[in-house]
């Protein structure tokens, strides 16, 4: 499970992201990693945007891993 702690984010593969500007921040930031449509009541600083930008592309790149290693598993069934 992700989880803010202080002004950084940690992910469910136990990397850390951050610091970001806040704890807020970064709260933020994992909430919008679960619901892209979830928008911060305040301002969202440039820098914190950066981190969250390449938070997502990290993730991205496990869940691609992972649906690779699948796909293999599957290949090696048949």
């Amino acid at each position: 499970m992700s989880y803010a702690m202080g002004n950084m984010l940690v992910l469910d593969d136990g990397s850390r992201w951050g610091p970001f500007t806040s704890h807020w921040a970064a709260v933020a930031a994992m909430l919008r990693l679960g619901d892209r449509e979830f928008t911060s009541l305040g301002d969202d600083d440039a820098y914190d945007l950066l981190i969250e930008r390449d938070v997502r592309m990290h993730v991205v790149q496990i869940e691609h891993t992972r649906l690779q290693r699948q796909i293999a598993a599957a290949e090696g069934i048949d």
